[in-house]
């Protein structure tokens, strides 16, 4: 007697393929990526007259401004500054932000659940009650609680390292710690992420 033949199995597609299929998918994400695209590579080509601050100050948008000629597509603001340039400057730093929020969220996931499942057992069950607490209260007020508690905390640890900055003569990252400052609670948000 013959051996019967196995039933045929179908592959199922992978997410590439299915992404494929749906035609808003698709043009959704050649949208992102050429937003990104602009977002990075514009600010770079853009000649230095755009990104230079001018004396007059405001230019309406598609107007020049009297001492540099350069067009203006977007306008200035009150400060003389383009705000094409602005804008892309500004969505670089947003995509920054995200890829470090991403990041930082991949790198403590994935430490957390290698930790969970190596440990196994009660720790597992433990850790994983942990997350779901941590999933059950809403994102923002748990941002506002940490950015509450940590806020001196972050503040001194800015202040901590531009004072052995400026003790080294590291001028650089001292005054790029002063900078970072004003930004003590971006960094709390940037850091809970996830």
């Amino acid at each position: 007697m013959p051996d019967a033949a196995a039933p045929a199995r179908i592959a199922r597609p992978d997410g590439w393929q299915i992404l494929k299929r749906n035609r808003a998918a698709v043009i959704a994400l050649g949208f992102l990526v050429g937003l990104s695209l602009i977002a990075i590579v514009v600010p770079m080509l853009l000649p230095e007259s755009l990104k230079a601050t001018s004396s007059a100050s405001f230019v309406p948008p598609m107007q020049s401004a009297v001492e540099t000629s350069a067009l203006h597509v977007l306008g200035t603001d009150v400060n003389g500054q383009d705000m094409l340039y602005r804008v892309l400057a500004g969505a670089r730093v947003s995509l920054g932000v995200g890829l470090v929020g991403a990041l930082i969220s991949l790198v403590i996931g994935t430490l957390y659940g290698m930790i969970s499942g190596y440990a196994g057992g009660r720790i597992d069950a433990l850790m994983m009650r942990t997350v779901e607490v941590l999933q059950s209260v809403p994102r923002i007020l748990f941002i506002m609680i940490l950015i509450a508690a940590l806020d001196d905390y972050v503040k001194e640890w800015v202040d901590g390292w531009r004072l052995a900055a400026q003790a080294r003569n590291w001028t650089g990252l001292a005054s790029s710690m002063s900078d970072l400052k004003a930004y003590s609670k971006v960094l709390v948000m940037i850091v809970s992420l996830g």
